[in-house]
């Protein structure tokens, strides 16, 4: 799966890549933001997000540790955004994505001939509504803000193309390209919430994923977990478990925390947050 969504975003960058996983694929990570049951097939919305990018040493697309404000715009408007995979009885049919040239027209590939088609998208706007919210929320800009559907970002103006309207344009395609085709021999495709249900069932005492019972009446022995660096064996833990859950396939930082709190049976607190962030990360670029 990761190698198609690798495949799918070379297809919108012309650029030679200097980082790739051990299989010579790009490195660009990518969350899922649901999973809707419509019209006898699955739409599972996902999103290219950009700290986890541009922030990224191992992605293809890393620009800094502490980017500037104008290379931060430059790749928020210029990176792919959301991107659609259409699913049908359990097997990836199509993949669509919103590709900005002159026009904001949406790509569609077929993931096994590998053939693009791109069809005017019927959308206006400078840029997506999920990227503007994720800048605003990882507060690159303290002054930016969102007015009257435009996002003010480094004393600049950009139209928001609204999320509900892209996806909407996805579903008309899907319908009056007649996308949501049966694959019987296609490439599985596995739901977010079977991924949780499996990682649940597995943190369970004895499961897989339980770093909880190896520790009991231990959890606050401390180690140390990088030169100068100590942590409680608790708090190891929580690091470990997070990167265990992204390489199960768990993706987005909120989605670790909610599984988290889940496993656990108790609200995330400040200091867990920050260690499964910290696995979290460790994941990303190790995987």
């Amino acid at each position: 799966m990761k190698k198609l969504l690798f495949a799918f975003f070379v297809l919108f960058i012309n650029t030679a890549f200097a980082q790739k996983d051990k299989h010579g694929n790009p490195i660009f990570n990518s969350i899922s933001l649901s999973e809707e049951n419509t019209n006898g097939y699955l739409l599972s919305c996902n999103y290219y997000t950009l700290r986890d990018n541009i922030e990224n040493t191992n992605s293809s697309v890393f620009v800094s540790k502490t980017p500037s404000l104008s290379a931060i715009e430059k790749a928020a408007t210029s990176l792919p955004s959301n991107f659609f995979i259409i699913v049908k009885n359990g097997k990836i049919t199509t993949m669509l994505s919103l590709k900005k040239d002159k026009q904001l027209k949406i790509t569609i590939l077929d993931p096994y001939t590998r053939s693009l088609k791109e069809v005017d998208s019927g959308l206006d706007g400078d840029i997506t509504e999920t990227r503007a919210n994720e800048l605003l929320a990882n507060r690159y800009d303290t002054t930016a803000k969102i007015d009257n559907g435009r996002l003010i970002f480094n004393q600049r103006s950009y139209k928001i193309i609204s999320y509900t309207a892209l996806k909407q344009a996805v579903l008309n395609l899907v319908g009056s390209q007649k996308l949501d085709k049966d694959v019987p021999n296609g490439m599985p495709f596995i739901a977010q919430t079977e991924i949780r249900e499996k990682i649940l069932s597995a943190s369970k005492p004895g499961g897989e994923l339980d770093v909880w019972t190896p520790i009991k009446g231990h959890e606050y022995d401390g180690v140390i977990i990088e030169k100068g660096v100590f942590a409680t064996k608790f708090h190891v833990a929580c690091s470990q478990w997070a990167y265990n859950v992204v390489g199960a396939g768990i993706t987005g930082e909120n989605a670790v925390y909610a599984l988290y709190a889940e496993a656990v049976g108790h609200p995330v607190t400040e200091r867990e947050k920050s260690y499964l962030l910290y696995g979290y990360r460790k994941a990303l670029q190790d995987l």
